[in-house]
């Protein structure tokens, strides 16, 4: 059985207020108008629990976005810091002996002594993309 139907006369700048208010909502005029008496008639929860929910929702998918993105950017430096060191350590092995017949192996001391060089660096341009403003970097 098809539903009762009420027809209404708008001044035109109403009528576009509601049609971009169902298209920021994404629903159809009908559907939106639909909701917007029932929420009048006190049928339908009020928009603020409405907007709140959605708040809440888009928070929590924004939450879970950046923690993906803080994992994957703390495994991207780690592939990064691995990159460094072996190329690091080849190029010390093929220029201290370009025949490449029993190069110099990095000892320990040089080794910490490049990776502390570069994690002063890495953390110098890490915060100065942070305190940079976004159209700087």
């Amino acid at each position: 059985m098809a539903s009762p139907q009420v027809t209404v006369r708008l001044d035109p700048d109403t009528y576009k207020t509601l049609l971009k208010l169902a298209q920021m909502e994404r629903k159809n005029l009908a559907e939106f108008t639909r909701e917007l008496i029932e929420q009048g008639l006190g049928r339908h929860q009020s928009i603020e629990t409405e907007v709140l929910d959605r708040l809440n929702a888009m928070s929590a998918e924004l939450g879970e976005l950046v923690a993906r993105a803080v994992k994957v950017s703390g495994q991207a430096a780690y592939y990064s810091k691995l990159a460094i060191e072996t190329t690091d350590e080849t190029n010390h092995y093929i220029i201290t002996n370009p025949k490449l017949e029993g190069g110099q192996v990095l000892d320990q001391e040089a080794r910490q002594q490049r990776a502390s060089s570069r994690y002063k660096k890495a953390r110098e341009m890490g915060e100065g993309y942070l305190k940079k403003p976004f159209n700087e970097i």
